[in-house]
């Protein structure tokens, strides 16, 4: 089970995903002093499934909220290490904003886990080649 915890300051949502076994880091009371004035934070807290996870930054992916996709992925990769849609998910992202040398070793953890999965493949060779690896591309 995840934990999504979102803080709302004014009228900006700052997220912060824990997976489980974690614990915040700054609680200071969760308030925010802002022009001698302090608020208080309001905070929502969502336990999710990895699969909700996954959907939910499959979601944020596809609207363009590449920062809250990735801290889905980030949070399914640190409960499930090898989870293979996760990883590949996160190489796509990673492809996604010109960070190809990261994409790699999520795009091969996938294939080391789901080797049969055609797109898995695509995906790794694709960013092989924007690599200018070729000779590796071909290879594989």
């Amino acid at each position: 089970m995840l934990e999504i915890f979102e803080w709302k300051f004014e009228d900006t949502w700052v997220q912060k995903t824990y997976a489980r076994g974690k614990t915040i880091k700054h609680k200071r009371n969760l308030k925010l002093k802002y022009h001698n004035k302090i608020k208080k934070a309001r905070i929502a807290m969502a336990k999710l499934t990895i699969d909700q996870a996954l959907k939910q930054g499959v979601k944020a992916h596809k609207a363009g909220q590449m920062q809250k996709a990735g801290r889905l992925y980030s949070a399914i990769i640190k409960e499930q290490p090898k989870h293979p849609d996760a990883n590949h998910n996160m190489g796509v992202l990673a492809v996604s904003v010109g960070k190809n040398e990261l994409a790699l070793p999520f795009f091969r953890t996938a294939l080391e886990v789901n080797p049969s999965t055609a797109q898995f493949w695509h995906s790794y060779i694709d960013a092989l080649i924007k690599l200018d690896k070729l000779t590796y591309a071909k290879a594989v």
